[in-house]
C-alpha cells in the first residue's frame, strides 16, 4: 500500500494484528482496555457488541454523523447475535445491507463495511466505487487477519482514493452466549468425520480460534486430546496464530507473561454420550423436545380479550427468566416461574392470592387482570407454556428411554448395582411402539459405545426388533469413524474407562455428568495430565492457587418424575436443602483473571454447554467453550446420519485414525479395475475400496499430504501416488 492517500485527507489504516512485509507502513492499532473484560464471568455477546460500538460504530466519524452498514454473511450472523436494529440506528446507522446484493446509491453518506478478508469481498468493495460511485468514502473492517495480497487490493486505482480506513478486528466467531461461542459452520462435524469428506482446512479453524483468544486479549497454553492427530494439528497451527498476533497486541503479551490461561482442543470422541442422551434441565430438554429453530419459540397464549395469538419470542440472555433458570432441572423451572410470579402479583395486585397453590390456568388468569403490565407477563406466560409443553412431551416412553439412557451411562442402576447385561437395559424401550425412531436410535448407539460395541447376531437382533428403517440404519455404522467399535470383536483389547469424579445426584434420571466438566475441573485444578492432554508449547499451570474443597457426600438417588412421583425429593434431600454440585461457598468473584478455553471439534451439546458455567461458579475461573456449531440430541443424530452420505463433488476422502501411527484411506470412489493394477491383492466391493495404510515415522502426518495424496489418486495421476507411498508409507 504505501504511499495510500485519499485526497486530500490521508487514509489511516489500522490493524490489531499484523505479520509480512507491509507492517512497517501501517499504524498498529489494538483493542482498548474498555473492550476487554478481565473480570470473573465474562460475557461473550457484551465483549464483541463493545468492540463493534466502539470501533466501529462511533469510532467512524462522519460529517452528517450518519453512515451506512454493509456486511457479508459471517458478520451479519455475528451482529445478529449480539445487538438489535435499534443499538444502530441510535448511533447513526441508516441502514444495514447485504454487500452480495444489489444496493441503492447513497453518495452522500459514508459506508462501514465489516466482513471477512477474502478476494472476493474487497472486489465488491472496488466495484461500489468504481465510475459512478455509490457513496461518499469507505471505512473497511475485516473480522480476521487480512492476508497480504488481500490487502493489496484496497491499492486498486478504484478504490484507493476513497478508502478512508482500514482495521482488522478479532471477530470471525459468532457468540451464541455469555461463554459459549460457536464457527458457525454446520458442516463441521461432517467435514473432520466423514469418511467422503475431502477434509476442512486447518488453518481457517485455526484462525477462528486465535480469534476468540484475541478477542478475550487471551495468548493462552495450547493444549489438546493427545490421542487425536486432528487436534494435534489444529492445536500447532492456533499456537502459530496466537504468536503472529502478539507480535502486535500488547494486551496479549501482557496476559503470556501474567496469566496462566489456557486453550484446550479435544476431539469429538472423547464423550460421545453426552451429545445423544435425554437431559432434562430447562434449555437442553427444551431443544430436545420441542420444535426450535434459531433460538425461536412460537407459542399461542390468550390476550386481555381473550383471544388467542401466537407470537415468535427468542429464548436468549435478554430474558432474564430465561438466564435464571435454564441449567435448572425442569420441576424446579416450573417451581421457580410460579414463585416469581406470586411475587410479581403480590407486589402489584393488593388482592393478589399469597400463600394459595398456582396452577396453570389460575396463573393465566391472573395474567389478563393485569393489563398495564403486559410485557412482564408475556414472560411468565412465556415460560409457564414453555414448562408445561415441556412436561407433556417427557411422556412414559421417554421416561424409560432416559432411564434406560443413564442405567448404560452409569453401568448401574439408581440402586448403585452394577449392570450385568447392558442389552436388557433396553429391550423394553426397542419394543416399545409409542417411543419414536428417534430415541430407539440414541438408546441403541448409548448401548453400542457403553458396551465397546456388541455381538454382530445381537446387533442385528436388536435393530430388527427395534424396527428402524433401512436408510437409518446406517447411523450405528457411523462410530466407526470416530474409532469406536461397533462390532465386539473377540480378541479385541478391552477399552479403559477414564476415571470419573464422584457426584451428588439429585434425580434418577439426571446422574450422567458429561465428560468435559471433569476435564475442566482437571485443567483448572492441574491434575489433568499433560501425558493425555499435551500442551503444544511451555507447561500448563494450575488457574487456581489452592484446589477447591473436596467432593461432596453423595447424596440418596431420588425418582425424577413428575407424574408419579418423578420430581419428588427424598425426606432426606429436604433436611439437606437439595444442594447442587455448585454448591454456594466453593466459586464466585475471586479476583482470578485465568481463563479456561475449550473447543470441541465438530459439535457441543447443551448439556456440556451448561457444564461451562457450572464449573465457572465452583472455581470462580472464566470458562468459555465453543464448537464448530451446536446441536441438540436430535441435530446430533441427524449429522451423525450425515456422515455416511457422499455429497455431489466429493469423489474421495481421508478419515485420520485418532492414533498417531495408523492412518486410513477409506471409500475412495475409483474405479476397480484401476485400482488392481496398482495393488492386486486388494479386496474391492463394488467401487469402493478400503485400503489401510501404516505411517512408518512416529511423527503425525499432516492432513495437507492426506489431500494431496487423495487427490492425486482421483485424478488417476497414479505416477504420483505410487512414488508418495513408496517414500513415505509401507502398504
Amino acid at each position: 500500500l504505501g504511499t495510500l492517500t485519499c485526497q486530500n485527507t490521508p487514509a489511516i489504516i489500522t490493524f490489531d494484528a499484523h505479520g509480512g512485509s507491509i507492517a512497517p507502513f501501517l499504524t498498529f492499532h489494538t483493542n482498548s482496555e474498555d473492550c476487554i473484560t478481565n473480570t470473573i464471568m465474562i460475557d461473550l455477546k457484551n465483549l464483541v457488541k463493545d468492540q463493534i460500538m466502539t470501533e466501529i460504530v462511533r469510532g467512524v466519524k462522519t460529517e452528517s454523523g450518519w453512515k451506512v452498514l454493509i456486511v457479508d454473511h459471517e458478520a451479519l450472523r455475528m451482529i445478529s447475535s449480539c445487538m438489535r436494529m435499534f443499538d444502530l440506528t441510535d448511533n447513526g446507522i441508516t441502514i444495514v445491507e447485504d454487500i452480495c446484493k444489489s444496493r441503492q446509491p447513497m453518495v452522500d453518506l459514508d459506508a462501514v463495511y465489516l466482513m471477512k478478508p477474502t478476494h472476493a469481498n474487497v472486489e465488491l468493495v472496488r466495484k461500489d466505487f468504481a465510475g459512478r460511485k455509490k457513496y461518499a468514502c469507505a471505512h473497511i473492517f475485516f473480522i480476521d487477519v487480512a492476508p497480504d495480497d488481500v490487502l493489496q487490493g484496497l491499492a486498486h486505482a478504484d478504490l484507493k482514493p476513497f478508502v478512508r480506513t482500514a482495521s482488522e478486528l478479532n471477530l470471525a466467531f459468532v457468540p451464541m452466549e455469555s461463554q459459549v461461542f460457536s464457527l458457525d459452520a454446520p458442516d463441521g462435524l461432517y467435514q473432520y468425520y466423514s469418511p467422503y469428506s475431502l477434509g476442512t482446512d486447518a488453518s481457517v479453524v485455526a484462525a477462528k480460534l486465535a480469534s476468540v483468544c484475541g478477542a478475550l486479549g487471551e495468548a493462552p497454553v495450547v493444549r489438546y486430546s493427545g490421542s487425536s492427530a486432528r487436534c494435534a494439528t489444529l492445536g500447532k497451527l492456533v499456537q502459530d496464530r496466537l504468536e503472529r498476533l502478539m507480535q502486535y497486541d500488547d494486551i496479549m503479551q501482557q496476559s503470556a507473561r501474567t496469566k496462566k490461561s489456557q486453550l484446550l482442543i479435544l476431539d469429538r470422541n472423547f464423550d460421545m454420550l453426552s451429545p445423544l442422551v435425554h437431559e432434562l434441565t430447562y434449555q437442553a430438554a427444551a431443544y430436545d423436545l420441542l420444535d426450535i429453530e434459531d433460538n425461536t419459540y412460537t407459542y399461542r397464549y390468550e390476550d386481555t380479550q381473550g383471544r388467542t395469538q401466537s407470537k415468535n419470542v427468542v429464548l436468549g440472555d435478554r430474558d432474564p427468566i430465561w438466564e435464571e433458570f435454564k441449567h435448572s432441572h425442569i420441576t424446579q423451572v416450573f417451581k421457580g416461574v410460579s414463585a416469581r410470579f406470586k411475587e410479581f402479583t403480590a407486589a402489584n395486585q393488593d388482592d393478589g392470592k399469597e400463600g394459595g397453590k398456582f396452577g396453570t390456568k389460575e396463573l393465566r388468569t391472573m395474567m389478563k387482570n393485569l393489563p398495564q403490565h403486559q410485557e412482564k407477563m408475556a414472560k411468565f406466560s412465556l415460560h409457564l407454556d414453555l414448562a408445561d409443553k415441556i412436561m407433556k412431551g417427557f411422556t412414559e416412553a421417554v421416561e424409560r428411554a432416559t432411564m434406560a439412557e443413564q442405567n448404560m451411562c452409569m453401568g448401574e442402576d439408581p440402586e448403585h448395582k452394577k449392570l450385568k447385561d447392558l442389552i436388557g437395559e433396553l429391550s423394553d424401550v426397542i419394543v416399545d411402539r409409542d417411543v419414536d425412531t428417534n430415541s430407539k436410535l440414541r438408546v441403541l448407539l448409548v448401548c453400542i459405545i457403553a458396551s465397546g460395541g456388541l455381538d454382530k447376531s445381537d446387533l442385528s437382533r436388536l435393530v430388527d426388533l427395534a424396527e428402524v428403517p433401512y436408510s437409518r440404519r446406517k447411523v450405528l455404522q457411523s462410530l466407526k469413524v470416530f474409532d469406536l467399535p461397533v462390532e465386539a470383536e473377540k480378541k479385541a483389547k478391552k477399552v479403559t474407562k477414564p476415571k470419573r469424579r464422584e457426584r451428588e445426584t439429585q434425580f434418577t434420571l439426571s446422574r450422567w455428568t458429561p465428560l468435559c466438566k471433569d476435564i475442566m475441573e482437571d485443567a483448572i485444578t492441574g491434575a489433568l495430565s499433560t501425558r493425555e492432554y499435551p500442551p503444544v508449547k511451555g507447561s500448563p499451570a494450575p488457574l487456581v492457587e489452592t484446589q477447591a474443597s473436596g467432593t461432596a457426600a453423595e447424596e440418596p438417588v431420588v425418582s425424577a418424575r413428575k407424574r408419579g412421583g418423578w420430581a419428588k425429593k427424598d425426606k432426606k434431600d429436604k433436611a439437606k436443602g437439595g444442594a447442587t454440585d455448585s454448591a454456594p461457598g466453593s466459586g464466585g468473584t475471586t479476583g482470578n483473571t485465568n481463563r479456561l478455553i475449550v473447543f470441541v471439534l465438530g459439535s457441543v451439546g447443551y448439556n456440556e454447554m451448561r457444564t461451562a458455567y457450572e464449573v465457572s461458579q465452583r472455581y470462580g475461573i472464566d470458562v468459555v467453550i465453543g464448537s464448530h456449531n451446536l446441536a441438540s440430541p436430535v441435530q446430533f443424530l441427524s449429522q451423525l446420519e450425515n456422515l455416511e452420505e457422499q455429497r455431489a463433488g466429493q469423489v474421495g476422502s481421508v478419515a485420520v485414525c485418532t492414533t498417531h501411527h495408523r492412518y486410513y484411506i477409506a471409500h475412495t470412489h475409483l474405479p476397480c479395475a484401476l485400482y488392481h493394477m496398482l495393488y492386486p491383492n486388494t479386496l474391492c466391493y463394488k467401487r469402493y475400496v478400503r485400503i489401510v495404510v501404516s505411517v512408518v515415522s512416529r511423527m503425525p502426518v499432516e492432513e495437507s499430504q492426506h489431500r494431496r495424496l487423495i487427490r492425486s489418486g482421483c485424478a488417476c495421476r497414479f505416477g504420483a501416488l505410487t512414488m508418495m507411498l513408496s517414500h513415505s508409507w509401507a502398504c
